[in-house]
């Protein structure tokens, strides 16, 4: 068994897979004051040994506390997933750092669909990524998430209030709490469709839309464009490269 850890802006995963089939996944907040308590609770109730290990994360301050926890429970050294080794699409184009979750969510895609594709994120930040048919990893947008941009108005004004995100909102909100929700369901949702479709047309051909990240569930029911919908794309793309690794990729 295998085992995937994603250490994102706002959540942990951990899953597992066999022989490349996903098994469970867990989730624990990145902001919990036990990080290491709360991975040793899960990872005791593995029922099988783990032979080898990939983590991928946004968060540089908690790498070594989990590393040394899944250490601890694996046979062989964890790895931390990196451009330099597994990876197949061409990141070349891109200049600077490229956040290691974007790059791990197209390898998913291009694995689910054929080039080109976008991959859309809808987590802490919303990413928008463009991958061409030459498998050329062509950049994309990055703005706040749903969830981000709702308490943003929240701390940031005086009279706004606190709200969580559903997918039943209507478009023209009768109230406060219903506008707030209308404008960041349906306001993200039109500004994606937008987008994508721009992105379409800048491209010269159409491709495949994949949408993950905690927000999707509650985006992808308002959007006109047809998409993908895979909820562990990411850990689906750090088997993907713990798969390669030793292949020379």
């Amino acid at each position: 068994m295998n085992l995937a850890i994603d250490i994102g802006n706002s959540t942990i995963r951990v899953a597992t897979a066999l022989e490349q089939q996903i098994g469970e996944v867990w989730q624990i907040s990145s902001k919990t004051k036990d990080v290491a308590g709360e991975l040793v609770q899960i990872l005791a109730r593995l029922k099988k040994p783990v032979q080898k290990s990939i983590i991928a994360s946004v968060k540089p301050e908690l790498n070594n506390t989990v590393y040394h926890v899944v250490r601890s429970f694996c046979r062989s050294e964890p790895v931390f997933a990196s451009l330099k080794q597994g990876f197949s699409l061409d990141y070349s184009c891109y200049e600077g750092l490229l956040g290691i979750d974007r790059a791990l969510c197209c390898e998913a895609a291009n694995q689910l669909t054929a080039p080109p594709f976008v991959v859309v994120d809808l987590g802490t930040a919303t990413t928008i990524n463009l991958v061409d048919e030459n498998r050329r990893f062509r950049g994309g947008l990055i703005f706040p998430g749903v969830q981000m941009g709702l308490a943003a108005l929240a701390n940031n004004t005086a009279l706004l209030p606190p709200v969580q995100p559903e997918p039943a909102v209507p478009l023209i909100g009768q109230n406060t709490r219903e506008c707030l929700l209308a404008g960041a369901v349906h306001g993200t949702a039109l500004f994606l469709d937008k987008a994508i479709a721009k992105i379409w047309s800048q491209l010269g051909r159409e491709g495949a839309t994949v949408i993950t990240g905690g927000s999707a569930p509650v985006i992808t029911p308002h959007l006109e464009t047809r998409s993908i919908l895979e909820p562990n794309l990411l850990v689906k793309g750090l088997f993907t490269v713990l798969n390669r690794y030793g292949e020379g990729s």
